[in-house]
C-alpha cells in the first residue's frame, strides 16, 4: 500500500518505458520490469502537467513486460474520473467513463481551462473515452461519447465555449 499528500507525475512515463526496455541494467539481467505486484495507490493528490486529481485511489499491477493500472477513485476538476491504463514498451492503452452530476460549471471551467469563466448554471455529464497507440500518438486515437446537461445558467462572452456545449 501507497500513501501519500501529493504525488507529481513528471517522467514517469519516461521512467516505465525505459524499464520496461530494460534500460540502466546489466546485459545479464532479466527483461522486462525490474519487479512484479501490485501498488495499491492512495493518494490526496496526483499532478499531470497542468491537472490535478484530487483524490486519485488507484491498483497499479506490475507484470514481466507491461503494467495495468486501474483507477477506483479519482476527481480531476469535481469531475469523477474512473478507469484503467494499459502500458506496454510499445503503446498505451486507456479507458474512461469521467461522470459528474449536478456540478457548478462556473468552478469546474475555471479548473479545467487555468482562469476564471463567465459562466453560471449547474451540468450533468456521462463520457466513455478510450484510446490506444505509442505514447506520441496516443492522443490522435481517443474517442469517446459524451452526455452532457447544463441547467439554469448561461456561458457569457466565450464564443468557443459555446460552440462546444452548443450542438
Amino acid at each position: 500500500d501507497l500513501s501519500a499528500d501529493l504525488i507529481e507525475c513528471g517522467g514517469l512515463a519516461e521512467m516505465l518505458e525505459a524499464a520496461g526496455k530494460g534500460e540502466g541494467r546489466s546485459k545479464d539481467a532479466p527483461s522486462g520490469m525490474p519487479f512484479r505486484g501490485t501498488i495499491r495507490a492512495r493518494l490526496n493528490q496526483f499532478t499531470f502537467d497542468k491537472y490535478a486529481w484530487m483524490p486519485l485511489h488507484a491498483d497499479i499491477s506490475f507484470h514481466k513486460d507491461d503494467m495495468d493500472i486501474a483507477v477506483t477513485r479519482a476527481a480531476l476538476c469535481g469531475i469523477s474520473f474512473p478507469g484503467t491504463i494499459h502500458i506496454t514498451p510499445k503503446e498505451i492503452s486507456l479507458d474512461f467513463q469521467p461522470h459528474a452530476e449536478n456540478r457548478e460549471l462556473k468552478p469546474v471551467l475555471a479548473c479545467l481551462f487555468g482562469k476564471e469563466q463567465n459562466a453560471t448554471g449547474t451540468f450533468d455529464l456521462k463520457a466513455g473515452i478510450t484510446g490506444r497507440g505509442p505514447k506520441e500518438k496516443l492522443h490522435d486515437s481517443l474517442r469517446g461519447d459524451v452526455e452532457y446537461l447544463a441547467r439554469k445558467g448561461r456561458i457569457f462572452g466565450r464564443p468557443a465555449l459555446l460552440n462546444i456545449f452548443s450542438f
